[in-house]
């Protein structure tokens, strides 16, 4: 699937966030003790000087780093999700989705350890229905 634009600098507010950012890091690390202890700015570099070269920077080193979930919500509901409790994607035949896009919401934390929880999860779904089908077929 193709985003329309997975752009993290689309509005005003977010290009002058980013330039603020870089900014304050750059006075942060001007001031004692700190000042000490840096040779030189390395990344994105003092030839970024300028608002405008500060954006530059965001799209030549710039990576996004937020957590995609949500696009294949699992409910109980079928009005509400594309994939059921057991990890099913509805009107598909053999088919699960086990990784963070069943998330509902964004986790406070890391998505790491609620992946591993949901891993493990369907670990234990997958056995249980495929000795049910073991079963059924003796």
């Amino acid at each position: 699937m193709q985003l329309r634009n997975s752009s993290p600098i689309i509005t005003e507010l977010d290009r002058d966030a980013m330039i603020s950012v870089v900014k304050t890091a750059r006075q942060f690390v001007q001031r004692p003790p700190l000042a000490q202890l840096i040779e030189a700015e390395t990344c994105p570099g003092p030839e970024y000087d300028t608002d405008e070269k500060i954006i530059e920077a965001y799209d030549k080193f710039g990576v996004c780093g937020f957590h995609a979930v949500g696009s294949c919500r699992m409910d109980s509901d079928p009005a509400q999700s594309v994939v059921d409790p057991e990890l099913r994607v509805r009107g598909v035949s053999n088919l699960r989705i086990i990784d963070t896009s069943i998330m509902p919401v964004l986790p406070s934390g890391n998505t790491n350890g609620p992946t591993m929880a949901m891993a493990w999860r369907a670990a234990d779904v997958i056995r249980r229905t495929s000795a049910v089908r073991a079963q059924e077929t003796i």
